[in-house]
């Protein structure tokens, strides 16, 4: 995946987190209106530590992980050296997978972060 196509899913997946970008730097609105925290963009088109999803899986534990959870999803995860990395989502319901992605690399960010945008996409 090259970096436009990475920032444009680190975008999808920061908007269905309800990250806005206003511009200057994605900011999360919360309960209160007046409660907002500003995570800044150092410059444009790069992304903070905290918010690069297909790069850093701890940012995918911190903010997606908890979003499937709370949508009644459970994910799966493989690493392999030969086979690269594998991530399952499935439904607790009915607990058949859902979405699944692989990558030929032990990048587990970018596969959890495809098998996301999967659902993203399944729910529009």
């Amino acid at each position: 995946m090259d970096k436009e196509d990475a920032l444009a899913l680190n975008r999808r997946i920061a908007e269905w987190l309800g990250f806005v970008d206003n511009g200057f730097g994605l900011f999360k609105k919360y309960t209160e209106p007046e409660l907002i925290t500003l995570i800044q963009r150092p410059q444009l088109g790069s992304l903070t530590k905290e918010l690069n999803f297909t790069g850093r899986f701890d940012a995918c534990l911190k903010w997606v992980l908890p979003r499937l959870q709370r949508g009644g999803y459970y994910v799966t995860i493989e690493i392999t050296p030969t086979n690269g990395s594998h991530v399952t989502i499935y439904n607790r319901a009915d607990k058949r997978p859902q979405y699944t992605a692989f990558t030929e690399d032990s990048n587990l960010a970018l596969a959890f972060c495809i098998a996301t945008d999967k659902l993203i996409g399944s729910k529009q």
